[in-house]
């Protein structure tokens, strides 16, 4: 294990927040689908305050998510959250900061540009989709290893749907 490994994993574990059972069960799931089933498409079905943007917050930080995101180069370890309204897009931000103090945490809406730096973009469906996608399109998604899609119920919005496809989380509308 290395210096920058050891370090990361002191840091998750002096900042992580306590979740639930019921949060670590699913966080749990969530993370053997993924890196040992290879599914790369989860949904996670809450009730309102569940705690959902908390799990999400602390996913990448278990041990297995560390180790497959530290297979890319740093550059393309990105991590996107994309919701449809402020309130969700600030708690989002918020909740990722807490959790990861050593992370550069970036909002991309309205007059809020995430800078290139940014480990981890929080932004909003219509800023990123707005005018053809010229704001989506600032980013390069190769560099997206995770994305969250809080309140997935409206993904299959043509919104979500371009901001999909434009990271390659989904084929392209021709394929579709």
């Amino acid at each position: 294990q290395s210096d920058k490994d050891e370090a990361v994993t002191v840091r998750a574990a002096e900042n992580a927040i306590k979740l639930r059972p019921y949060q670590e069960e699913d966080r749990q799931k969530t993370i053997d689908a993924f890196v040992y089933k290879g599914i790369t498409r989860a949904l996670g079905v809450w009730p309102t305050a569940g705690g959902k943007t908390v799990m999400f917050s602390e996913l990448h930080l278990h041990p297995a998510m560390q180790a497959w995101l530290n297979k890319f180069p740093q550059d393309r370890q990105k991590i996107l959250v994309i919701a449809h309204r402020d309130e969700l897009i600030d708690q989002a931000a918020k909740k990722l900061a807490a959790s990861n103090p050593n992370l550069i945490i970036e909002v991309e809406k309205a007059e809020k540009k995430a800078s290139h730096l940014a480990d981890c973009v929080v932004a909003s469906v219509q800023t990123l989709t707005a005018d053809k996608g010229k704001r989506m399109k600032r980013f390069r998604p190769e560099q997206f290893r995770i994305v969250v899609v809080d309140e997935a119920h409206h993904a299959a919005s043509p919104s979500y749907l371009s901001v999909l496809q434009h990271f390659g989380f989904l084929p392209p509308p021709h394929f579709m």
